[in-house]
């Protein structure tokens, strides 16, 4: 064995314990930003893919098939990113210029066929 290829061992061995601890940090992180769900948060937190995967399960097994929070994962960055639910206002003003842009597409439409 080379004394860089021992210099790299010892690296990788120095990088795993060193690791798990703040993994574990931002594992139990993560989960405690899940139970607690309050609305209109975003939190993004740099994780293994295993311990995402870990985290999406424990997320669907806590809220099922509902849309937030909702959990991604960037794998450029090995970063997993928790979306918490609209606030309530927020989710009445969208319904309400989706209905406002609905309706001024069928006024524009109307206008259209009646000019052709």
């Amino acid at each position: 064995m080379s004394a860089q290829s021992i210099h790299l061992a010892t690296m990788a061995s120095s990088s795993l314990l060193l690791h798990p601890e703040g993994t574990e940090d931002q594992y139990q992180h993560a989960l405690n930003f899940l139970m607690t769900n309050e609305p209109e948060q975003c939190l993004e937190v740099q994780l293994p893919l295993h311990k995402y995967e870990e985290l999406e399960r424990y997320a669907d097994s806590l809220y099922g098939e509902i849309k937030y929070p909702y959990v991604d994962y960037d794998t450029n960055t090995s970063t997993a990113i928790i979306y918490t639910a609209p606030a309530p206002l927020h989710g009445m003003v969208s319904a309400q210029l989706q209905h406002l842009i609905q309706r001024g597409v069928e006024m524009a439409l109307i206008q259209h066929n009646k000019l052709a």
